[in-house]
């Protein structure tokens, strides 16, 4: 039986509002995925700063620690130049033909070179070490009559 005209619009927008219901319904359920994607979205870039963030406290620390230590190693090594001034001042030919020196205190330990170039001059090499750490320490001294004068200094 053929359908009217008005039968066939019936049909025809009820199709169309079951069309639009549809759309309506699965826009309704896409705003839902595309909320829930972003907040996992954000959760995850958080993630990967707070991670990133953690790993560069890390190396500061570390960083930190590298100095301290080195900057340990660098003062025993001055104490142990202060001990072989004084140590020369008290003998005028201590450590000259003795090779490397080894002197320890808690946490370190200082290796001692003296060398005698001529006449009353002296050459002192000093590598103090704290750990892993190193710090080498060159001096020329003069000495005469238990009078010592520092005519180089350096530090490396």
């Amino acid at each position: 039986m053929p359908k009217t005209y008005e039968q066939g619009r019936q049909s025809e927008n009820k199709y169309h509002m079951t069309t639009v219901f549809h759309t309506k319904k699965n826009v309704r359920g896409s705003r839902g995925f595309v909320a829930l994607f972003l907040v996992v979205l954000i959760g995850a870039a958080a993630l990967i700063l707070a991670y990133n963030s953690a790993f560069l406290g890390l190396g500061e620390l570390d960083s930190g620690f590298s100095a301290g230590e080195g900057q340990a190693a660098r003062i025993f090594a001055d104490g142990c130049v202060e001990e072989t001034l004084e140590r020369i001042r008290q003998d005028a030919n201590y450590g000259i033909g003795q090779g490397d020196i080894l002197l320890s205190a808690s946490g370190g330990s200082c290796i001692i070179r003296i060398e005698n170039p001529g006449g009353n001059i002296r050459n002192i090499l000093v590598e103090g070490m704290i750990g892993d750490y190193t710090r080498r320490i060159e001096a020329d001294v003069s000495v005469a009559a238990e009078v010592i004068a520092i005519m180089r200094w350096e530090e490396n």
